[in-house]
C-alpha cells in the first residue's frame, strides 16, 4: 500500500491529524483544567503537529526548482526547520490576536516536536522506500 516516500508522508500527516482530533475528544471528556495533565493535554497539539507537519511540507519542497537538486535528506530537514518556522509564528501571533493568548508550554510542545523531528527524519528517511516524492 505505501510503496513511496509520497504515501508515507501522507500517512504521517493523517496520523498526526487524527492524533490531534483523538487528543481534542479526550480532553473534553476528561474534562481536567488543571495540573500537569491539563498542560500536557493542551499542548500535545503543538508537539504532534510539529512532529508531523514537516511531512507535509516535504511533500511540496521537491517541486521547487531551487531546491530539487539537495538530497531528500537534507529536504526533510529543510523541511522540519520550515514548519517550525511557521509554527512557532502562528504562536507568536497569539500575542498580538484578539482572544487567544501566547503559551510558553505550547511554544517548548513546538520546539520538542520539531527537535524530535529533526532526530528522527535521518533514521527514517533511510527505512522508507527509495522511490522519489
Amino acid at each position: 500500500m505505501y510503496r513511496t516516500k509520497r504515501s508515507w508522508l501522507i500517512a504521517i500527516f493523517i496520523a498526526g491529524v487524527a492524533t490531534i482530533l483523538v487528543n481534542d475528544i479526550f480532553r473534553k471528556v476528561l474534562a481536567i483544567e488543571d495540573g500537569l495533565p491539563a498542560i500536557l493535554l493542551g499542548s500535545a497539539p503543538n508537539f504532534i503537529a510539529a512532529l508531523t507537519c514537516p511531512a507535509l511540507v516535504l511533500l511540496e519542497l521537491p517541486k521547487l526548482k531551487a531546491l530539487a537538486h539537495l538530497p531528500y535528506k537534507t529536504l526533510g530537514l529543510a523541511s522540519g526547520a520550515v514548519a517550525f518556522a511557521l509554527l512557532l509564528l502562528y504562536e507568536l501571533s497569539q500575542s498580538i490576536t484578539p482572544n487567544a493568548v501566547l503559551d510558553s508550554n505550547d511554544m517548548l510542545a513546538t520546539i520538542a516536536g520539531a527537535a524530535l523531528w529533526l532526530i528522527v527524519w535521518p533514521p527514517l528517511n533511510k527505512v522508507l522506500p527509495a522511490a522519489a516524492a
